[in-house]
């Protein structure tokens, strides 16, 4: 069942450069933004579609006046997931080839998008996400300790569905072949969306590989919304869209 998703203006459009596109969505990133966009430029020459979810901090209107991107802007707040499906739909649309996700908060080094395009082919496998723990999970501050348990917890849980050995379940930054978007179709708009494409992924037999990224939080303050604070309600719906997607019906 499609999922229905907010209403967007097309800003702007970058005109096209090849098979690659890189996705970015943005919800009140400023002002780590200017630098995320100059490094993307300085590092990436493909196709950019950045998605402003709605922002009221001055990231629209920043973004309103950089060249050289497609700029998607949504007349309300999709979701951390929504917006990426809202990438997903653009990508199959246009027909892309590669197709990488990163965050807009300064989590993600732009200089690594290609090495996760050159593991996508050089691998032959459908997705390659990235991994901040490839050795195992750090002990991280205090406040980001209760979001750790909760990877943990959800990464053992897919590894006994999926077999695939992943050590992240929670990194934005991924690679996606056109294939492995044309085959799986998530609709959950949530935090959980990336953990729905994961079961979706691996019932439709696709293939995937990790590659390590650096651990970095630069914000220590920032925080889930009001009602998603708790970490044990957080699990709770974790869980719930794996189950849901685990015992449904193809």
């Amino acid at each position: 069942m499609a999922v229905k998703l907010p209403e967007f203006d097309v800003v702007h459009k970058q005109k096209r450069c090849g098979n690659d596109l890189a996705i970015l969505p943005v919800y009140n990133e400023m002002p780590m933004l200017r630098l995320i966009i100059t490094a993307l430029k300085n590092s990436y020459s493909g196709n950019v579609l950045v998605i402003d979810d709605n922002s009221n901090d001055g990231s629209f209107e920043f973004l309103e006046k950089t060249k050289k991107i497609t700029l998607l802007r949504n007349g309300k707040n999709a979701g951390a997931g929504g917006v990426l499906l809202q990438g997903f739909n653009y990508a199959r649309e246009q027909g892309f080839h590669r197709i990488i996700t990163m965050d807009s908060d300064g989590q993600h080094h732009a200089c690594q998008i290609k090495e996760f395009f050159s593991a996508l082919t050089k691998n032959k496998v459908d997705m390659v996400w990235g991994t901040r723990y490839p050795a195992g999970f750090t002990r991280l501050a205090k406040s980001f300790q209760a979001r750790q348990q909760n990877n943990i917890a959800v990464t053992n849980r897919l590894n006994e569905i999926t077999g695939w050995g992943i050590t992240d379940s929670f990194c934005g930054f991924r690679a996606y072949s056109g294939k492995a978007l044309e085959k799986v179709h998530p609709t959950e708009t949530g935090y959980g969306m990336l953990l729905q494409f994961a079961v979706l992924a691996w019932k439709a037999g696709l293939q995937m590989i990790e590659h390590p990224v650096p651990l970095i939080y630069l914000d220590e303050t920032r925080d889930f919304n009001q009602n998603f604070k708790d970490a044990k309600i957080r699990l709770e719906y974790y869980f719930s869209v794996i189950e849901e997607v685990l015992h449904k019906e193809s």
